[in-house]
Protein backbone atom coordinates (compact mmCIF):
# COMPACT_ATOMS: atom_id res chain seq x y z
CA UNK A 1 0.00 0.00 0.00
CA UNK A 2 1.31 3.26 -1.22
CA UNK A 3 0.18 5.75 1.58
CA UNK A 4 1.45 9.30 1.64
CA UNK A 5 1.21 12.43 3.42
CA UNK A 6 1.93 15.52 1.01
CA UNK A 7 2.45 18.87 1.29
CA UNK A 8 2.81 21.07 -1.98
CA UNK A 9 2.90 24.29 -3.72
CA UNK A 10 2.62 25.44 -7.31
CA UNK A 11 5.94 26.30 -9.79
CA UNK A 12 5.78 27.50 -13.06
CA UNK A 13 6.22 23.50 -14.71
CA UNK A 14 3.59 21.99 -11.85
CA UNK A 15 4.07 20.87 -7.90
CA UNK A 16 6.88 20.83 -5.79
CA UNK A 17 6.67 18.63 -3.04
CA UNK A 18 7.45 20.58 -0.05
CA UNK A 19 6.98 17.98 2.57
CA UNK A 20 6.51 13.93 2.00
CA UNK A 21 5.96 11.53 4.80
CA UNK A 22 5.20 7.77 4.75
CA UNK A 23 5.15 5.37 6.89
CA UNK A 24 5.51 2.06 4.78
CA UNK A 25 9.19 0.34 3.57
CA UNK A 26 8.69 1.05 0.19
CA UNK A 27 7.01 3.56 -1.87
CA UNK A 28 6.88 5.45 -5.07
CA UNK A 29 6.06 9.04 -5.35
CA UNK A 30 2.90 9.63 -7.71
CA UNK A 31 3.93 11.37 -11.20
CA UNK A 32 0.41 13.93 -10.54
CA UNK A 33 -1.37 15.35 -7.44
CA UNK A 34 -4.80 16.80 -7.73
CA UNK A 35 -4.09 16.90 -11.88
CA UNK A 36 -0.51 18.58 -11.53
CA UNK A 37 2.84 16.87 -12.55
CA UNK A 38 5.14 16.82 -9.84
CA UNK A 39 8.08 18.47 -10.83
CA UNK A 40 10.00 19.22 -7.90
CA UNK A 41 11.49 17.59 -4.46
CA UNK A 42 11.89 20.29 -2.45
CA UNK A 43 14.93 21.06 0.09
CA UNK A 44 14.29 18.58 2.89
CA UNK A 45 11.28 17.47 1.60
CA UNK A 46 11.76 13.39 3.32
CA UNK A 47 13.95 14.61 5.78
CA UNK A 48 11.42 13.57 8.90
CA UNK A 49 8.78 10.77 9.72
CA UNK A 50 10.21 8.53 6.78
CA UNK A 51 12.15 6.52 8.87
CA UNK A 52 10.69 2.93 7.70
CA UNK A 53 11.26 3.73 4.61
CA UNK A 54 13.81 1.62 2.42
CA UNK A 55 13.34 1.64 -1.13
CA UNK A 56 11.69 5.06 -3.19
CA UNK A 57 10.29 5.22 -6.47
CA UNK A 58 10.37 8.85 -8.46
CA UNK A 59 8.02 9.57 -11.55
CA UNK A 60 10.29 10.83 -14.58
CA UNK A 61 8.05 13.79 -13.98
CA UNK A 62 10.85 15.14 -11.27
CA UNK A 63 13.03 17.54 -13.02
CA UNK A 64 14.65 18.91 -10.09
CA UNK A 65 15.63 17.89 -6.15
CA UNK A 66 16.27 20.49 -3.52
CA UNK A 67 19.26 20.55 -0.99
CA UNK A 68 19.13 17.77 1.93
CA UNK A 69 15.90 16.13 -0.21
CA UNK A 70 16.67 12.80 1.23
CA UNK A 71 18.32 13.92 4.77
CA UNK A 72 17.40 11.75 7.82
CA UNK A 73 16.34 8.62 5.18
CA UNK A 74 18.72 6.46 7.17
CA UNK A 75 17.15 3.14 6.25
CA UNK A 76 16.78 4.29 2.35
CA UNK A 77 18.71 1.58 0.73
CA UNK A 78 17.33 2.09 -3.02
CA UNK A 79 16.18 4.81 -5.25
CA UNK A 80 14.13 4.06 -8.75
CA UNK A 81 14.01 7.09 -10.77
CA UNK A 82 14.64 8.06 -14.40
CA UNK A 83 17.25 10.37 -15.75
CA UNK A 84 15.77 13.37 -16.52
CA UNK A 85 16.79 14.99 -13.13
CA UNK A 86 18.00 18.57 -14.73
CA UNK A 87 18.99 19.84 -11.31
CA UNK A 88 20.97 17.96 -8.62
CA UNK A 89 21.14 20.14 -5.39
CA UNK A 90 23.78 20.06 -2.39
CA UNK A 91 23.98 17.01 0.30
CA UNK A 92 20.71 15.48 -1.15
CA UNK A 93 22.01 12.39 0.63
CA UNK A 94 23.46 13.84 3.52
CA UNK A 95 22.90 10.73 6.36
CA UNK A 96 21.60 8.09 4.15
CA UNK A 97 24.87 5.53 4.99
CA UNK A 98 22.74 3.06 4.11
CA UNK A 99 21.82 4.05 0.49
CA UNK A 100 23.71 1.58 -1.73
CA UNK A 101 21.62 0.99 -5.12
CA UNK A 102 20.49 3.23 -7.73
CA UNK A 103 17.81 1.58 -10.48
CA UNK A 104 17.87 4.31 -13.41
CA UNK A 105 16.10 4.34 -16.07
CA UNK A 106 17.17 6.41 -19.41
CA UNK A 107 15.05 8.80 -20.91
CA UNK A 108 17.76 9.28 -23.75
CA UNK A 109 20.71 7.75 -25.47
CA UNK A 110 22.91 10.04 -23.20
CA UNK A 111 23.18 10.46 -19.50
CA UNK A 112 21.90 13.51 -17.78
CA UNK A 113 22.95 14.94 -14.03
CA UNK A 114 21.66 11.60 -11.67
CA UNK A 115 23.82 8.68 -12.59
CA UNK A 116 27.16 11.38 -12.01
CA UNK A 117 25.50 13.42 -9.17
CA UNK A 118 24.40 9.61 -7.41
CA UNK A 119 28.02 8.05 -7.71
CA UNK A 120 29.85 11.19 -6.73
CA UNK A 121 27.91 12.25 -3.46
CA UNK A 122 28.19 8.64 -2.03
CA UNK A 123 31.22 7.18 -0.95
CA UNK A 124 29.43 3.60 0.12
CA UNK A 125 29.55 0.61 -2.21
CA UNK A 126 27.25 0.99 -4.51
CA UNK A 127 25.21 -1.00 -7.51
CA UNK A 128 23.31 0.61 -10.64
CA UNK A 129 21.45 -0.93 -12.37
CA UNK A 130 20.75 1.14 -15.87
CA UNK A 131 17.58 0.93 -18.87
CA UNK A 132 18.79 2.37 -21.72
CA UNK A 133 16.14 3.05 -24.27
CA UNK A 134 17.08 0.89 -26.26
CA UNK A 135 15.63 -2.71 -23.71
CA UNK A 136 19.80 -3.20 -23.14
CA UNK A 137 20.71 -3.16 -19.08
CA UNK A 138 23.77 -2.51 -17.95
CA UNK A 139 25.06 -3.09 -14.04
CA UNK A 140 27.84 -1.70 -12.55
CA UNK A 141 29.35 -2.18 -9.41
CA UNK A 142 31.75 1.05 -7.78
CA UNK A 143 33.72 -0.13 -4.77
CA UNK A 144 33.68 1.75 -1.35
CA UNK A 145 36.32 4.22 -0.01
CA UNK A 146 36.85 6.53 2.88
CA UNK A 147 37.41 10.15 3.23
CA UNK A 148 38.82 11.34 6.23
CA UNK A 149 40.53 14.52 8.09
CA UNK A 150 43.14 14.29 10.78
CA UNK A 151 43.62 17.66 12.90
CA UNK A 152 47.80 18.05 13.38
CA UNK A 153 49.53 20.72 15.51
CA UNK A 154 53.19 21.77 13.89
CA UNK A 155 54.66 25.15 16.14
CA UNK A 156 51.21 26.00 17.42
CA UNK A 157 50.00 25.94 14.18
CA UNK A 158 46.74 23.76 13.67
CA UNK A 159 46.29 22.37 10.34
CA UNK A 160 44.30 19.19 8.91
CA UNK A 161 45.93 16.61 6.73
CA UNK A 162 42.77 15.14 3.91
CA UNK A 163 43.02 11.53 2.99
CA UNK A 164 41.24 9.27 0.35
CA UNK A 165 41.84 5.74 1.37
CA UNK A 166 40.58 3.20 -1.61
CA UNK A 167 40.71 2.81 -5.11
CA UNK A 168 36.76 3.65 -5.15
CA UNK A 169 37.16 7.05 -4.93
CA UNK A 170 38.26 6.75 -8.96
CA UNK A 171 34.93 4.34 -9.91
CA UNK A 172 32.67 7.03 -8.42
CA UNK A 173 34.25 9.72 -10.53
CA UNK A 174 34.76 8.15 -13.65
CA UNK A 175 32.49 10.39 -16.04
CA UNK A 176 33.22 13.06 -18.31
CA UNK A 177 31.12 15.77 -18.74
CA UNK A 178 28.93 13.72 -16.47
CA UNK A 179 28.74 10.89 -19.38
CA UNK A 180 29.51 7.29 -17.81
CA UNK A 181 32.76 5.81 -19.94
CA UNK A 182 32.18 2.35 -19.89
CA UNK A 183 35.98 1.95 -21.79
CA UNK A 184 37.34 4.10 -18.53
CA UNK A 185 35.70 2.32 -16.17
CA UNK A 186 36.94 -1.08 -16.97
CA UNK A 187 40.31 0.64 -17.26
CA UNK A 188 40.37 0.92 -13.73
CA UNK A 189 40.43 -2.41 -13.14
CA UNK A 190 44.07 -3.33 -13.40
CA UNK A 191 44.56 -0.01 -10.79
CA UNK A 192 42.08 -1.68 -8.41
CA UNK A 193 43.61 -5.10 -8.23
CA UNK A 194 46.78 -2.77 -8.15
CA UNK A 195 45.93 -1.46 -4.25
CA UNK A 196 44.31 -2.97 -1.26
CA UNK A 197 40.93 -3.65 -2.41
CA UNK A 198 38.24 -5.79 -1.01
CA UNK A 199 38.35 -8.99 -2.70
CA UNK A 200 33.98 -9.58 -2.26
CA UNK A 201 33.68 -6.25 -3.92
CA UNK A 202 35.99 -7.00 -6.81
CA UNK A 203 34.09 -10.54 -7.12
CA UNK A 204 30.58 -8.46 -7.69
CA UNK A 205 32.34 -5.95 -10.01
CA UNK A 206 33.64 -8.79 -12.21
CA UNK A 207 30.20 -10.59 -11.98
CA UNK A 208 27.83 -7.39 -12.93
CA UNK A 209 29.96 -6.41 -15.74
CA UNK A 210 30.34 -9.64 -17.35
CA UNK A 211 26.41 -10.70 -16.60
CA UNK A 212 24.91 -7.39 -18.52
CA UNK A 213 28.16 -6.61 -20.70
CA UNK A 214 27.18 -3.41 -22.08
CA UNK A 215 30.03 -1.75 -24.11
CA UNK A 216 32.28 -4.76 -23.05
CA UNK A 217 35.37 -5.16 -24.63
CA UNK A 218 36.83 -8.73 -25.32
CA UNK A 219 40.27 -7.52 -23.37
CA UNK A 220 38.27 -6.56 -20.54
CA UNK A 221 35.67 -9.35 -20.36
CA UNK A 222 38.99 -11.82 -20.35
CA UNK A 223 40.34 -9.90 -17.28
CA UNK A 224 36.82 -10.21 -15.22
CA UNK A 225 36.31 -13.92 -16.17
CA UNK A 226 40.29 -14.69 -15.19
CA UNK A 227 39.54 -13.06 -11.76
CA UNK A 228 35.95 -14.81 -11.04
CA UNK A 229 37.86 -18.23 -12.08
CA UNK A 230 40.96 -17.52 -9.94
CA UNK A 231 38.29 -16.96 -6.84
CA UNK A 232 35.35 -19.53 -8.10
CA UNK A 233 35.28 -21.38 -4.72
CA UNK A 234 34.32 -17.45 -3.42
CA UNK A 235 32.54 -16.66 -5.75
CA UNK A 236 30.25 -20.30 -5.48
CA UNK A 237 29.62 -19.33 -1.51
CA UNK A 238 28.84 -16.10 -2.18
CA UNK A 239 26.77 -16.46 -4.57
CA UNK A 240 24.68 -19.43 -2.87
CA UNK A 241 24.45 -17.15 0.19
CA UNK A 242 23.17 -14.79 -1.13
CA UNK A 243 20.58 -16.12 -2.72
CA UNK A 244 21.32 -15.59 -6.49
CA UNK A 245 20.45 -18.58 -8.32
CA UNK A 246 20.78 -17.01 -11.67
CA UNK A 247 24.59 -15.86 -10.77
CA UNK A 248 25.18 -18.97 -9.34
CA UNK A 249 24.28 -20.83 -12.70
CA UNK A 250 26.54 -17.97 -14.75
CA UNK A 251 29.86 -18.48 -12.11
CA UNK A 252 29.12 -22.28 -12.52
CA UNK A 253 29.34 -22.51 -16.27
CA UNK A 254 32.12 -20.13 -16.33
CA UNK A 255 34.34 -22.01 -13.93
CA UNK A 256 33.38 -25.66 -15.49
CA UNK A 257 36.63 -27.29 -16.27
CA UNK A 258 37.19 -28.01 -19.43
CA UNK A 259 37.05 -31.94 -21.24
CA UNK A 260 40.23 -33.54 -19.92
CA UNK A 261 41.70 -30.67 -17.41
CA UNK A 262 42.51 -30.75 -14.23
CA UNK A 263 40.28 -29.94 -11.82
CA UNK A 264 41.27 -26.92 -9.59
CA UNK A 265 42.18 -28.21 -6.03
CA UNK A 266 39.77 -25.58 -4.01
CA UNK A 267 36.40 -26.29 -6.34
CA UNK A 268 35.30 -29.59 -5.06
CA UNK A 269 35.57 -28.15 -1.43
CA UNK A 270 33.66 -25.03 -2.34
CA UNK A 271 31.22 -27.05 -4.07
CA UNK A 272 30.83 -29.20 -0.96
CA UNK A 273 30.21 -26.70 1.69
CA UNK A 274 28.19 -24.06 -0.98
CA UNK A 275 25.89 -27.52 -1.00
CA UNK A 276 26.07 -27.77 2.39
CA UNK A 277 24.96 -24.07 3.36
CA UNK A 278 22.30 -24.54 0.40
CA UNK A 279 20.42 -27.93 2.08
CA UNK A 280 20.58 -26.24 5.45
CA UNK A 281 18.94 -23.17 4.29
CA UNK A 282 16.50 -25.00 1.47
CA UNK A 283 17.50 -23.28 -1.31
CA UNK A 284 16.31 -26.21 -3.98
CA UNK A 285 17.51 -24.25 -6.86
CA UNK A 286 21.20 -23.95 -5.77
CA UNK A 287 20.81 -27.29 -4.68
CA UNK A 288 19.85 -28.51 -8.18
CA UNK A 289 22.70 -26.32 -9.76
CA UNK A 290 25.34 -27.54 -7.33
CA UNK A 291 24.23 -31.07 -7.82
CA UNK A 292 24.44 -31.26 -11.19
CA UNK A 293 27.91 -29.18 -11.21
CA UNK A 294 29.09 -31.87 -8.74
CA UNK A 295 27.91 -34.79 -10.53
CA UNK A 296 28.80 -33.38 -13.88
CA UNK A 297 32.51 -32.26 -13.17
CA UNK A 298 33.84 -33.47 -10.12
CA UNK A 299 35.23 -36.73 -9.32
CA UNK A 300 33.48 -36.60 -5.89
CA UNK A 301 33.25 -40.36 -4.33
CA UNK A 302 30.35 -38.82 -1.88
CA UNK A 303 27.07 -38.00 -4.19
CA UNK A 304 24.32 -38.53 -1.57
CA UNK A 305 23.27 -35.06 -1.92
CA UNK A 306 19.84 -34.37 -2.29
CA UNK A 307 17.33 -31.54 -3.06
Amino acid sequence: MNEWSFETKENDSGLTLVRGTTGNTAAAVPDTIDGLPVTEIGRHAFSEGNEALEVLTLPATVKRLGDYAFFGCRNLRELRMSDSIEFWGGGVFTNCRDLCRLDLTMTGPRFGAALSAFAQELSGELEICVHYTDEREALIVLPEYVEFSEERNNNQNVFFNYEIQGAGYTYHHCFEKRQLNFRIYDKLWDDLLRRAYDPGAALRLALARLRRPVDLSDAASDKYSSFIKKRAGEAILALTAAPDAGGLAFVLDLVAPAPGAPVPPELPQAVAAALALAREQRKTEATALLLQFNNQYLSAKDRSFDL
